[in-house]
């Protein structure tokens, strides 16, 4: 992962494209700017050079040469406060392994070119934590694909609930998960991480910091319940409930490592009071978005007629629901104690129409993200 870090003497809305031929990375920021930060060495070898200049009267534009094509996993901006008296600009980007060729680029011209030395900062952050940042200060330019983190629960030495045939909850997610990855992935608008692709277990809270390491735009646990009532059967989406993720906000404030970036703020560098603020703005709009994605996953459910829990959209306190900067669900698939369910489960109908209700509803929710940002 490379980061290029711009400091600004004022706010600017800006916009990105990468370019293959040649590879490049360039920024237009739609009034004219002063970088404040003093440059700094390319230690990644992705960056050849950099320059910068006017693309038109209203329009200021930094171009970075590439070796190779890159792609954008995210960008932020984190307004000028308190310590920090510069507007700051921050894209993250990896190599692209499958650069295709831009049809159409835009129109590249800089009659005012500086010899870089631009003040501009590129650096490797791979032994950072890179959360899913949430820009809403600045006009967007959208990514062309977004990262999904499906979580197949249990694994390895905990089987999750044991249906009555003996079948066992860990392999029926697994399934599932790769179902719905084969099918995203079928779209080209979307790649999927799966936080197990084998029969293994993984810790529930190293789950969800894997979404963050990978820099996942959306995260979903699959399981399928027990309750001792074996009649009770049906599908349900889960949230994290409020109280929880409070309780979730004020142990992340507490931790000594706040260093860690949470939606493009660094913690460590605010005061404590400030950084509280942001991480609960932060984690509020994660919530808010979590809920609009199940709210549209019971909807596609529906449609399909899967069968549903009543009040499918529920809320708790699971652990691997706490990433305060990624829109989070839990789905529970049916209930291995039902016999009904337990059969469903393991059917291949089910679980394809399980997962087409997942995909569309992924579609649904970025489609949503995407209008509102343009608003």
């Amino acid at each position: 992962m490379t980061r290029i870090v711009m400091d600004l003497d004022k706010r600017a809305a800006f916009h990105f494209d990468t370019l293959n031929t040649p590879p490049r990375l360039v920024v237009d920021f739609s009034d004219n700017v002063n970088f404040l930060r003093k440059s700094t060495k390319d230690f990644t070898g992705r960056v050849k050079s950099i320059r910068y200049g006017d693309f038109n009267k209203d329009t200021n534009r930094i171009v970075f040469d590439l070796n190779k094509p890159a792609l954008v996993k995210k960008y932020f901006h984190i307004p000028a406060s308190g310590k920090n008296s510069a507007h700051r600009i921050v894209i993250d980007f990896l190599d692209d392994p499958n650069p295709s060729i831009a049809s159409k680029q835009p129109e590249f011209k800089t009659p005012k070119i500086i010899n870089i030395e631009p003040n501009v900062l590129v650096e490797q952050r791979a032994d950072r934590n890179l959360p899913t940042p949430k820009p809403k200060f600045l006009t967007k330019s959208y990514q062309k694909t977004y990262l999904i983190v499906i979580d197949p629960g249990h694994g390895g030495g905990d089987p999750g609930a044991i249906g009555h045939n003996g079948i066992q909850e860990k392999h029926v997610v697994l399934s599932l998960a790769q179902k719905i990855k084969t099918k995203l992935e079928s779209t080209k608008r979307f790649k999927v991480y799966l936080t197990r692709n084998t029969d293994h277990y993984i810790k529930l809270r190293e789950r969800f910091r894997r979404a963050r390491d990978v820099g996942g735009n959306l995260f979903i646990s699959l399981h399928a319940d027990k309750n001792p009532v074996k009649s009770v059967r049906g599908a349900s989406v889960y949230t994290l409930s409020e109280t929880a993720s409070d309780k979730e906000t004020a142990r992340l404030a507490r931790q000594e490592n706040n260093a860690g970036v949470v939606a493009g703020v660094d913690l460590a560098i605010e005061e404590d009071t400030v950084a509280n603020i942001l991480l609960d703005l932060v984690r509020r709009e994660t919530l808010n978005e979590s809920k609009l994605f199940a709210e549209i996953l019971v909807e596609k459910m529906r449609d399909k007629r899967i069968r549903r829990l009543n009040n499918t959209h529920r809320y708790a306190g699971f652990a691997v629901l706490k990433a305060p900067d990624i829109p989070s669900v839990l789905i529970e698939a049916g209930f291995m104690s039902n016999p009904d369910d337990a059969k469903l489960l393991q059917t291949k109908q089910y679980q394809e129409d399980m997962a087409e209700a997942i995909e569309q509803s992924i579609h649904a929710f970025f489609d949503r993200i995407e209008r509102l940002e343009k608003q």
